[in-house]
Formats: structure tokens, C-alpha cells, sequence
């Protein structure tokens, strides 16, 4: 054998020892290291954005109220909600209020903040004491009915009885506890809840401290345009004012007055009040602003309204300035 090829053999040897050597080496430094943990498990839950208040109703996007936030799978609370849980957070209700990043849960829900999901918004549930007659027999009492309500009682201290429609096309919520009709025709209770606006409930309220009310059924085809309070209807109406027959009065058109003219003079230096005309003199005070205002009335108290009246002076000192209309014939 040639000695360059024992010399290569050689070199080839060394090099392979030298190689297995090395990876025995780094194969044991790399058994001592400690195996590395895996990345701990987390879960995205949802909190409250802001302070939330008890009862607060969430509506059809509740997603508005509450963020998503990540944590540790093993400190996520006990029936936290996530994001795909949203639905069931639709036309709910909180049972309690919530700070900002707390969590949700379906405990913390419910279906209604009455009781009474059948409560249109902006209504309130009332309370009306009946019985059999006054409800006709079960079948005006009956969840879901529109009836119209009537008051019946003394008029005045010891006046007769009358009767009076105070509401109609009221919503009947519920018959004592019941708030679903079911199968049923007709249901019998001892109080009916209805839906009434915040004025009514007022009204209702002393209808029943000071008589009887009865709830007549009406037929849901015959349905009212608008809710009509009818007893404003009987009513007076309202008196005007003392004073708008005086305004009314002073508003009239006055005839104009004939002057006496003078060639190349003008017509305010032959003018003369009619007999028994009176000049009234007005002080209206704005703040530092003072304003004297000048008008005529004749002898029945009338406003002379002749332009030509308004510069005009005369021998008798000016009467006393008393309150009166201004020079628009309004009363100041």
C-alpha cells in the first residue's frame, strides 16, 4: 500500500473518533439540562368594559358592555362566559351590578327586571283591586286583554253617582300572579296588573282612593288610534285669561281721526284728541335703559292709533305713567 494512502486512512480515522467523541459530549451536556415547561393553557373570557348597575337591561348588543380579556386557564372564575356565549346574553337583564373587568356569568341573568316581560318600555305595571263583576266575569282580567277602564263614584261632597272613562285600550299584564293566559277563556283574580304611563298610574291611583273601577274587555279588531285620557273630556275648558278680553279690546281698529289740514304746514300742527281723548305716558325700564313710550285712549278706553297723535303735546301736565299697552298695543 502506498504511503499516502495509509496517511489518508489515517487522517479519515482520527477524524471520525475526534467526531464521535464530540457528539457523545454534546449529548451528554444536553441530558443534565432541565426539560423546559410547556407554555401554560389560557382562556379568553368576557368582563365588564365599565361600571355596570344592577338591572341594567343589555338588549339585542350586549357585546357593547363587556371586552374579551385573557387569562390562565387555571385562574378563569367558574362559569365565566366567552365570546361565543354573546347570544345568550340577548334581551337579558343583570341581577347585579359590575365593576370594570369583572366577569359574567348565566347566574348573573335574567329573563325579566319585573317579572313581567310582556311590559312595553316607558310603561309601568299597576295594580288594580277587582272582582268577579268588575271583570266581567274573569274574561277582562284575562293576560294579554286590551280593555278600558271606568270610574264610578260620588261626584262633589254629596253629589250623585257617575261614572266616568278614564282610560282605554289599557294592556292587561297579568291576573294576581298569573302573567300567561294560556288555555284558558277566562281567568278570575282578586288584583289585575295593567300597563300604564307614569301619568296614568296617577290618575288610576286616585280613581281608586275615591270610587270604584271596572275594566270593560274590548274586541282587538276595534283598537284605539291613540291612548286617550277621557276624562279630560268631561272636563271644562280652560277660562282664558282676565286680561285678553282688554287685549282683545285694545286691538280694535279705531277710525281715523280728521285733521284739520293747512296748506304747506304739516298735519301734526292742526291736529287735535277727539273730545274726551286722554294721553297716557308708559316708563319701560330694561336693566340701566329707560324708554318713555306715548299713546292716546278715548274717553271708552280705547288706543287711538293715529301716528300723528304720538309727538303731540298738550296744556295739562302729562297724567301720572301708570302700566298700560306700548306702542304695539300690547300690554307691557
Amino acid at each position: 500500500m502506498k504511503p499516502k494512502t495509509m496517511i489518508l486512512m489515517v487522517v479519515a480515522v482520527v477524524c471520525g473518533l475526534g467526531a464521535s467523541y464530540m457528539t457523545s459530549r454534546l449529548l451528554a451536556e444536553r441530558d443534565d439540562k432541565p426539560a423546559e415547561p410547556p407554555p401554560p393553557e389560557k382562556v379568553t373570557i368576557l368582563v365588564a368594559k365599565s361600571k355596570l348597575p344592577m338591572h341594567m337591561a343589555l338588549g339585542h348588543e350586549p357585546e357593547k358592555f363587556f371586552v374579551e380579556k385573557t387569562l390562565a386557564k387555571e385562574g378563569v372564575p367558574e362559569g365565566a362566559l366567552t365570546k361565543d356565549d354573546l347570544p345568550k346574553l340577548k334581551k337579558k337583564w343583570l341581577k347585579r351590578s359590575f365593576v370594570k373587568d369583572a366577569h359574567i356569568t348565566l347566574a348573573d341573568l335574567m329573563d325579566s327586571n319585573l317579572g313581567l316581560s310582556q311590559l312595553p318600555t316607558g310603561m309601568r305595571a299597576v295594580g288594580v283591586r277587582v272582582n268577579p263583576e268588575t271583570v266581567a266575569g274573569g274574561f277582562a282580567s284575562l293576560p294579554g286583554s286590551h280593555v278600558d277602564i271606568i270610574w264610578t263614584g260620588r261626584e262633589g261632597g254629596n253629589g250623585g253617582i257617575k261614572s266616568i272613562r278614564l282610560l282605554e285600550d289599557v294592556i292587561v299584564l297579568a291576573a294576581d300572579t298569573q302573567d300567561a293566559a294560556g288555555e284558558t277563556k277566562a281567568m278570575v283574580a282578586s288584583v289585575v296588573t295593567v300597563a300604564l304611563t307614569p301619568d296614568d298610574t296617577l290618575k288610576i291611583a286616585e280613581a281608586m282612593a275615591t270610587g270604584e273601577l271596572r275594566l270593560v274587555l274590548r274586541n282587538f279588531e276595534e283598537r284605539a288610534t291613540a291612548p286617550k285620557d277621557l276624562a279630560q273630556a268631561e272636563k271644562p275648558a280652560v277660562q282664558p285669561p282676565a286680561h285678553q278680553e282688554v287685549v282683545e279690546r285694545d286691538r280694535r281698529d279705531v277710525k281715523p281721526l280728521d285733521h284739520a289740514k293747512v296748506a304747506g304746514q304739516p298735519n301734526v300742527d292742526k291736529v287735535r284728541p277727539p273730545s274726551g281723548a286722554r294721553k297716557i305716558t308708559v316708563l319701560a325700564q330694561n336693566a340701566s335703559e329707560t324708554k318713555t313710550y306715548h299713546y292716546w285712549v278715548d274717553a271708552g278706553g280705547n288706543i287711538i292709533r293715529d301716528p300723528a297723535l304720538e309727538g303731540l303735546e298738550v296744556d295739562e301736565p302729562a297724567p301720572t305713567p301708570v302700566p298700560g299697552p306700548g306702542p304695539d298695543g300690547k300690554l307691557k
